[in-house]
């Protein structure tokens, strides 16, 4: 039986000097090349998996990847990098695109609905260990969104809820009475709801919203709901 890494992945039989012993962190900076980077972006310092720790009012960098220990063995250098490397504005485009789960930051399988309903209604991404999905859209492997799991799921529905009793109806100009041209009713809702949360335009979607975000929109269209 092969052995298993640190991300539980097979890796070749090797042989290790019984006088010498190496630390789980010794193995990972061998393994996956830890050495010091000479690109000026791809580094820990830009690394989804960097993480930064005060204590004694100094601050101590560690790698998720690794694991976190009290012990300075972990530490890691902002200069360094790794061939897990992974850019935090890049990890956010694959998040979005259902490719990579949100709760776990593992890669996410496409398989076919019916694993989830019982009955097919296409594609969707899933990670099943976080128990999170996400559909896409008829025909594609576009995602709909960013995979949710189960409170994610509910808080998306409440937002829904509301938010289409305005956008899907004419509500939406008694809300935003601003003569917006020829535009359907859903896109009017989103403009709406992107300049009322501050928010970019192409990032307002609910398939896109975090909790907080969704708890933000039943906020603001719940008033104007009779």
């Amino acid at each position: 039986m092969s052995p298993i890494d640190l991300f539980g992945k097979d890796t070749p039989i090797i042989t290790i000097n019984p006088n010498v012993h190496e630390s789980s962190y010794q193995r990972y900076k061998r393994i996956y090349k830890y050495k010091k980077s000479k690109d000026p972006v791809k580094k820990c310092l830009n690394c989804v998996h960097m993480r930064g720790y005060e204590y004694h009012n100094r601050i101590y960098y560690k790698c998720k990847k690794i694991g976190v220990s009290n012990g300075a063995a972990t530490d890691i250098r902002l200069s360094y990098v790794c061939t897990q490397f992974l850019e935090k504005d890049r990890m956010k485009e694959m998040i979005m695109s259902g490719k990579i789960c949100p709760y776990c930051l593992n890669s996410s399988h496409l398989v076919d609905s019916k694993e989830i309903y019982g009955k097919s209604y296409g594609l969707i991404y899933l990670c099943r260990p976080c128990d999170a999905w996400v559909g896409v859209h008829k025909g594609t492997k576009r995602a709909l969104g960013r995979m949710a799991n189960a409170e994610l799921r509910d808080a998306k529905k409440q937002a829904h809820f509301y938010f289409d009793k305005i956008a899907r109806t004419d509500l939406i100009h008694q809300v935003w009475s601003i003569e917006m041209g020829n535009i359907t009713n859903r896109t009017k809702g989103y403009l709406w709801l992107a300049d009322s949360m501050e928010m970019d335009p192409q990032e307002c979607h609910i398939g896109m919203f975090d909790v907080e975000q969704c708890n933000k929109v039943v906020e603001l269209c719940k008033p104007h709901i009779k």
